[in-house]
């Protein structure tokens, strides 16, 4: 039978275990690839709310990461085996539309008005839009020195009607 001494230090000696089975997962190097002081602040579809647009309609998507990008890219949902994607920069004032999707522009105002926010403006709702977007950044940080992506899916529910 165990005393109370015993007990303890047979626990500490668990504990220490423990600890150092969790510590070596990270020693190892088995972490995400997107760090998480890297991560979307806030999307379109942020608290739980739905995007939901009459077919037909324009819409606007936009996320929003804690840190300076690049490039923000937007892959519609069902896009195919290419995986198309639209890509944009803070300097697109020439080109801010995407060529794959010439329905898809960059909203340069509505990303201005936050710090680090990515806006897109979808013309003419089709019912093949419905679905999960993807908007993923790179990084604009130079001190790291791997390239770091940041993803995060954005749901826009298409109708033929405008109310559920």
């Amino acid at each position: 039978m165990y005393t109370n001494r015993n007990y303890f230090f047979s626990q500490c000696i668990l504990l220490v275990h423990v600890v150092l089975i969790l510590n070596w997962h990270s020693i190892m190097g088995c972490t995400s690839s997107e760090p998480a002081e890297f991560r979307v602040l806030k999307k379109t579809d942020s608290g739980g709310k739905q995007v939901v647009v009459a077919v037909g309609e324009n819409a606007k998507l936009y996320c929003r990461t804690n840190v300076p990008w690049k490039k923000c890219i937007w892959k519609p949902p069902r896009n195919g085996v290419r995986q198309l994607r639209c890509e944009f920069t803070r300097a697109d004032n020439i080109r801010p539309m995407c060529p794959s999707f010439p329905e898809i522009h960059f909203d340069r105002v509505e990303s201005d008005k936050y710090t680090n926010n990515c806006a897109i403006n979808i013309a003419q709702i089709k019912d093949y839009h419905d679905g999960d977007w993807k908007c993923e950044f790179e990084l604009d940080l130079p001190e790291e020195s791997e390239i770091i992506h940041v993803k995060e899916r954005v749901k826009l529910v298409a109708r033929g009607y405008r109310y559920p």
